[in-house]
C-alpha cells in the first residue's frame, strides 16, 4: 500500500455506501493525479481495462470512465500516493 494515510475509517466510509446500496462506487484521488481507492459493488472489469497506470492523468481518466457507466459515485478523500521517501517524511494522516 503507497497510500500510508489510509485508516480504518476512511475504509469504512469506503465500504459503507456499497454495503448500503446508496452508491455504486466510492472513489478517493491521489495529488499526484492517480487514485489511492477505487470501491466497486459490482465488478466488472470493462470499468478498469484500458485505464492508462501511472499517468499524471490516471485518476480523471479513471473517475471519467465511471462516470460515463453511469455510476452512483461517492468520492473520498484525495490523498498522497507515497512514491518517493522524501513524500513519506513530509505526508500526516489527515
Amino acid at each position: 500500500m503507497d497510500t500510508p494515510q489510509v485508516t480504518p475509517d476512511l475504509l469504512a466510509a469506503a465500504a459503507e455506501p456499497l454495503v448500503a446500496r446508496s452508491a455504486d462506487a466510492t472513489f478517493g484521488m491521489a495529488e499526484d493525479g492517480g487514485f489511492w481507492l477505487l470501491g466497486l459493488r459490482e465488478v466488472d472489469p470493462d470499468l478498469i481495462l484500458g485505464v492508462p497506470m501511472s499517468q499524471p492523468d490516471t485518476g480523471p481518466k479513471q473517475l471519467a470512465r465511471l462516470e460515463q457507466a453511469g455510476l452512483r459515485i461517492k468520492m473520498l478523500p484525495e490523498l498522497t500516493d507515497v512514491d518517493k521517501v522524501r513524500e513519506v517524511r513530509t505526508r500526516r494522516p489527515p
